[in-house]
């Protein structure tokens, strides 16, 4: 049942600096508290998506050693001390391949996350998930011609991919707040998502189904918003510092536990203190 990906997401007025946003979704990719085998969630690639300035950094890294490690050094190689470098949106992503079927597209960029599409340019939709959409044919079915698949083209679709995707086109036809509902009915399987949605406003749009590796949202009263795969390793990284900004648990669905839940909350414009980017500057390890 277990065995699937995880996220990490720290959405805020308050700055984080790159150290302690990394330690964050590296605690995701480490905890083996309950997975088969001693198995960690992640170690199978690794992406970080970071607001800086007038562009998204997107970071992503293979499965060699610890890819949130990996991102770490390239960042600091690249940037300097993260201690000293600051953000208030990071968007995480560890993914998990433990089915021989997978092992074949670890060396490719295209199954990393979170993905970011925007085939309508006034809407730009970014993803992260974790799951299993079990009535995914149906679904790629009954996307528009102009969402082309990059894990498509690689030769096995990948359901995160398609559903962001999805999402991307319920989004442009419905607004945010309709098209969750009609995602959150449509999916079937165990699956948690969330959607951040860069238009007129912005927005980010959480989705919990079935059971999974687990869900926990934070908030600060303040609109920020942190939100990961497990509680407890999470707070042991960085406790402290949600804590110190004001953040509280929320909501938590424990692994394995079924639970469902969808919520769509509008981010300040004052979140982007230097305008919404409009380029992605990638560098993939």
């Amino acid at each position: 049942m277990m065995n699937m990906c995880g996220i990490f997401g720290y959405v805020a007025y308050e700055d984080i600096d790159f150290k302690s946003a990394v330690r964050g979704l590296w605690a995701i990719e480490e905890d083996q508290s309950i997975e088969p085998h001693g198995l960690s969630i992640g170690k199978s690639g690794a992406g970080l998506l970071i607001y800086w300035g007038d562009k998204w950094l997107l970071r992503q890294a293979r499965a060699i050693g610890s890819p949130c490690v990996n991102i770490a050094v390239k960042l600091e190689e690249e940037f300097g001390e993260l201690t000293q470098l600051y953000s208030n949106i990071y968007i995480g992503h560890v993914r998990g391949v433990y089915d021989e079927y997978w092992w074949d597209t670890l060396k490719y960029f295209e199954y990393l996350q979170p993905y970011i599409v925007s085939c309508n340019p006034n809407v730009k939709v970014i993803s992260s998930h974790a799951g299993n959409v079990t009535n995914l044919s149906e679904i790629r079915s009954e996307l528009s011609s102009e969402h082309r698949l990059a894990t498509e083209e690689k030769g096995k679709i990948c359901g995160s991919e398609v559903l962001a995707h999805y999402f991307d086109m319920l989004v442009n036809a419905y607004g945010v707040d309709k098209a969750l509902d009609i995602l959150f009915d449509k999916v079937e399987g165990n699956n948690t998502a969330a959607f951040m949605v860069i238009g007129k406003d912005v927005k980010l749009a959480f989705m919990h189904k079935g059971a999974t590796e687990g869900f926990v949202l934070w908030e600060n009263g303040k609109g920020g918003i942190v939100y990961a795969s497990r509680y407890s390793s999470v707070m042991s990284k960085i406790g402290d510092l949600l804590t110190k900004l004001g953040f509280e648990k929320k909501v938590e669905i424990r692994p394995g536990e079924h639970g469902e839940f969808k919520k769509v909350y509008e981010i300040p414009e004052k979140f982007f203190k230097r305008g919404k980017p409009s380029e992605v500057v990638f560098v993939g390890y």
